[in-house]
């Protein structure tokens, strides 16, 4: 079974910019959101989920912060507390604003596949996938990754 997804040109400029907006609030701390924006609630449509009480949400700048080595998305809190390995229901990456990226491709290690991120591209996880990013060289890269639970 194929263990993602790729989505691109899903975002209007207009909704794109909302989401640079949101990742700015979400790049230093993660938020959660119990009440969907639009842009949530078209992503939770167009991935048939229809049962999502929460979106756990940040933004990764490697201008900023260093990316992530291999992890999988997962409670956090159950993790640290006893080792378990709780899923969300999926993870999106939401590729905002990429430019003259070089490094920093997102590599799914279970099927050893890169994918290349691109401006208004999402990647769905299913749960469980074991991902890294690839080390940041220059350029651009904004994201908003979403795990919803």
């Amino acid at each position: 079974m194929k263990n993602h997804n790729i989505y691109t040109d899903v975002f209007t400029v207009s909704e794109l910019r909302g989401l640079k907006q949101a990742s700015l609030h979400s790049l230093y701390t993660t938020r959660i959101y119990t009440t969907f924006t639009l842009q949530q609630i078209k992503i939770l449509k167009m991935f048939n989920i229809n049962k999502c009480s929460y979106i756990e949400e940040w933004s990764q700048n490697p201008n900023l912060i260093p990316l992530p080595t291999e992890h999988y998305d997962k409670d956090e809190e159950v993790y640290d507390k006893s080792g378990e390995l709780i899923f969300p229901l999926a993870s999106c990456i939401i590729y905002i604003d990429i430019e003259e990226l070089h490094g920093s491709s997102l590599v799914l290690c279970d099927c050893k596949t890169e994918i290349l991120p691109r401006s208004n591209m999402i990647v769905k996880l299913n749960p469980g996938v074991l991902h890294k990013v690839t080390p940041y060289i220059s350029g651009k890269r904004l994201s908003l990754n979403w795990n919803l639970w």
